[in-house]
């Protein structure tokens, strides 16, 4: 956990979301994450019964993906490339948990779900709320919409207080 902490800070506090380039790989602290959660399977599993070793892994789905959602508000511009970026991390470390507990990690679709978000509008993500409701949690909603709109240089403050108002 501490290590999912330390290398998705990482990830959220350094790496570039607003790119003009599609790089094809996940970003290095996640590759790292991932050895690391491998190594630490590999060494545990000659000592533990299953059992124990599944109750080690269990939860750290959830961590990935709060960590992820609330490292939101720290990045400062995303354009689609990043969101790709993003949702190849997010795909990367569902995999290697995957194959670790033998068991679908439903929270990093969730948290897959909150960032594909970002190649909507924030107009078209409140239409969405209102046709099909909420699928998070209003603060999250908040800084999805406080993103786009630091990535957008076109917006201003008045659209965006409507938005949030219509929120």
């Amino acid at each position: 956990r501490v290590h999912c902490c330390y290398y998705l800070h990482r990830v959220i506090s350094q790496s570039n979301f607003a790119m003009g380039i599609d790089t094809q790989e996940p970003d290095i602290e996640v590759v790292q994450l991932n050895k690391d959660m491998l190594s630490i399977d590999e060494a545990l599993s000659m000592t533990l019964q299953p059992w124990k070793l599944k109750y080690i892994f269990e939860g750290v789905g959830h961590l990935v993906s709060t960590i992820l959602i609330n490292g939101a508000t720290k990045i400062k511009r995303i354009n689609q490339n990043g969101v790709k970026k993003i949702c190849r991390n997010i795909f990367a470390m569902q995999q290697n948990l995957t194959s670790i507990t033998m068991s679908r990690e439903v929270d990093l679709d969730y948290v897959r779900q909150y960032f594909e978000l970002f190649y909507l509008t924030p107009e078209e993500i409140l239409t969405s709320i209102e046709e099909r409701g909420p699928q998070f949690q209003s603060q999250e909603y908040v800084n999805a919409i406080n993103l786009l709109h630091r990535s957008n240089p076109a917006s201003n403050s008045s659209k965006l207080q409507n938005n949030l108002k219509r929120l």
